[in-house]
């Protein structure tokens, strides 16, 4: 997934998930470049194994939350 970011929390969880090969900063040019560089020679990486994205599923998340908040009453 080609990312243009500013950095934050998107770049830091490519990062974490070690999927920021095609991350670029909005602010620098080379990066992009780089980025686009490696989609048209066709320099992907491989998919993300599901496991590594099951904790960032919308149902997941919500019964974290749910948790989080349970535990305060």
């Amino acid at each position: 997934m080609l990312s243009i970011t500013d950095g934050g929390a998107t770049e830091a969880l490519l990062h974490r998930l070690g999927a920021d090969q095609l991350a670029a900063r909005l602010d620098d040019r080379a990066s992009i470049e780089t980025a686009l560089g490696r989609i048209e020679a066709g320099d992907l990486p491989e998919p993300l194994p599901p496991e590594k994205l099951a904790p960032y599923e919308r149902p997941r998340l919500a019964q974290r939350l749910a948790e989080l908040l349970g535990s305060l009453a």
